[in-house]
């Protein structure tokens, strides 16, 4: 599924809410996601893109604790993966259950982005 298709982007904040864990026909849970970031083209050498995972707690979203990547400041590719039972690695994997609804933030800072960001389900 693609949370932001490929475009270039301005200097602001993108969102997008999916509910990952019962995406699939019949309701069938999933127990991990992993997002692949493509940073594809950049406005300037100062270009930055920072993204990270939210959970909404019934009142506000909230960060996922180690749910972000390191912030690109180059063309590049990486990928950000929830999966209970995981070994966690910084800024790319977190050892924790998928949240019933998750928020994609991705931030251009200083310059325009090109980048596309997906997101598929992990059994």
């Amino acid at each position: 599924m693609q949370l932001f298709p490929s475009a270039t982007r301005a200097v602001g904040v993108y969102t997008k809410d999916f509910i990952p864990a019962y995406a699939a026909p019949h309701g069938q849970a999933y127990k991990g996601i992993v997002c692949s970031i493509n940073y594809t083209a950049e406005g300037s050498a100062s270009s930055t893109l920072d993204f990270k995972l939210q959970y909404n707690d019934g009142d506000q979203w909230k960060d996922i604790t180690g749910a972000s990547v390191a912030q690109m400041t180059a063309v590049a590719d990486t990928d950000l993966m929830i999966y209970p039972g995981r070994t966690a690695v910084a800024n790319r994997v977190v050892d924790l259950p998928v949240p019933e609804a998750i928020r994609a933030v991705a931030t251009v800072g200083t310059n325009t982005v090109t980048f596309l960001i997906s997101m598929d389900t992990l059994p």
